[in-house]
């Protein structure tokens, strides 16, 4: 909440590296870069705009149990858009 806070009042552009993050944190970010295994971008967006692209990519609905980041993470570590 601080750096956002800073971002916003210094017009400045904070750039940090998670490496597991949250539903939670990932509501404080404007923008994401997910690399994927080899260093491929996998997702580049807001965070709210993961959903419909994971159901675009993957052709089905995510389960309700499963928050969306989690599902790209798991893309993101097995290289794969199935399973």
């Amino acid at each position: 909440n601080c750096l956002q806070k800073l971002a916003r009042e210094k017009n400045i552009t904070i750039i940090s590296s998670i490496h597991a993050p949250n539903s939670e944190t990932l509501r404080l970010f404007d923008q994401i870069y997910v690399l994927a295994k080899g260093g491929t971008c996998l997702y580049s967006g807001p965070p709210g705009h993961i959903q419909p692209y994971l159901e675009y990519h993957l052709q089905k609905a995510l389960p309700p149990e499963q928050p969306p980041i989690e599902k790209l993470i798991q893309v993101a570590c097995n290289g794969k858009w199935y399973k």
